[in-house]
């Protein structure tokens, strides 16, 4: 049987905003990891640093960054419903369920956490420019493997094949990118969603205090007043 044009539009939806939610997160992960390089190299982190915690430091970049991203989500959310009220007429289009955009959202706060907690833990230790896609490699492994595994799901939705696939979308920084393209094979049973979400919550607080911890090393030892400051801590 073949499928209806509601259920192909929708499997392109997901695909899409999977899409949309890699770039986001490599985007931005870049950005963050920049800044800390910069100002490293700069040497700006030592005044910002002779004022504030590190933890704050981290804390805002992660928070800033975060801003815009899904500032810049909320935009183009607003563009597509403005398109599909000025041209639906003209098409057989069909928009996502609510719950799928709500998968969506909390999946991208959780992916974006943890991702952009990685991204600066990692880029910490580069001490120049040069340095950052090298330090940050590991990170961009991790996304690219959930981003090939959310390609899977869309091709391979039974067999074994989704059964493993079904099994990332609880591993550590894979999930986010995985759980929501797991609805591409019809998704989790609610008590797993909320195993999972719970789970990635509390492995995003482990990344905020590890990434703590290599944020403050690496800058703390790159500036003078790093004995004064490793006292205050």
């Amino acid at each position: 049987m073949a499928p209806s044009t509601a259920s192909i539009v929708r499997s392109a939806s997901i695909y899409a905003l999977g899409l949309v939610l890699f770039l986001l997160v490599m985007m931005y992960g870049v950005f963050i990891g920049l800044s800390v390089v910069e100002e490293k190299e700069t040497r700006h982190a030592e005044m910002i640093l002779a004022h504030i915690n590190p933890n704050a430091l981290l804390a805002g970049k992660i928070l800033g960054f975060g801003g815009l991203t899904f500032l810049q989500l909320l935009i183009w959310g607003l563009a597509g419903v403005l398109s599909y009220l000025i041209h639906g007429h003209h098409a057989q289009l069909y928009a996502l369920p609510m719950g799928d955009m709500g998968l969506f959202t909390l999946w991208a706060v959780i992916g974006y956490g943890q991702y952009a907690t990685l991204f600066a833990a990692m880029a910490s230790r580069a001490s120049r420019t040069a340095e950052m896609n090298q330090a940050t490699m590991p990170v961009t492994l991790i996304v690219m493997v959930g981003y090939m595994g959310s390609i899977l799901a869309s091709t391979q939705p039974v067999g074994i094949l989704a059964t493993i696939l079904h099994v990332t979308a609880f591993v550590p920084f894979l999930a986010p990118i995985m759980a929501f393209a797991m609805l591409q094979s019809g998704g989790l049973p609610w008590w797993q969603i909320l195993l999972d979400v719970l789970l990635q919550l509390a492995v995003l607080w482990w990344a905020l205090s590890y990434a703590a911890h290599i944020f403050r090393r690496h800058l703390l030892t790159y500036h003078p007043l790093a004995k004064l400051k490793r006292r205050r801590v």
